[in-house]
């Protein structure tokens, strides 16, 4: 029987972007053994696309996600992001590490920061290893 992978959000979504062609950096800072602070107080990821477009994501479990989306939503800091042309998301792993929520952070037409519909993105194997 394969071993199960511990879900690290993180990590899972540097290795789905690297295999997409993205450039990936870990943008959080380790306070101490076990207190990280991200980047902006949202951003723990910072991914750059071939064709240039900036992505700024929060990763987290699916469990955690309502939370993680409401923490960009009051952000001053992705708003102004957003306002740059920058994007801004919050994706979710399931515990399986087979798939993940990812919703975007979005300007709606009166400036205003809101969250798309989410959906599910779909994981192989080969998307990771």
């Amino acid at each position: 029987m394969a071993k199960a992978r511990k879900l690290n959000p993180s990590k899972l979504s540097t290795e789905y972007l690297t295999r997409k062609g993205w450039m990936v950096a870990d943008v959080e800072t380790r306070v101490t053994r076990t207190i990280v602070r991200d980047l902006w107080g949202f951003a723990d990821l910072c991914c750059v696309s071939r064709t240039g477009l900036v992505l700024w994501l929060q990763v987290t479990s699916y469990s955690n996600m309502a939370s993680r989306v409401q923490k960009c939503l009051e952000s001053d800091d992705a708003a102004s992001l957003l306002a740059r042309g920058h994007s801004v998301g919050v994706w979710g792993w399931y515990p399986e590490a087979d798939r993940f929520r990812r919703v975007a952070i979005v300007n709606n037409e009166r400036g205003q920061v809101v969250s798309a519909q989410p959906h599910v993105v779909y994981v192989g194997a080969e998307d990771l290893y």
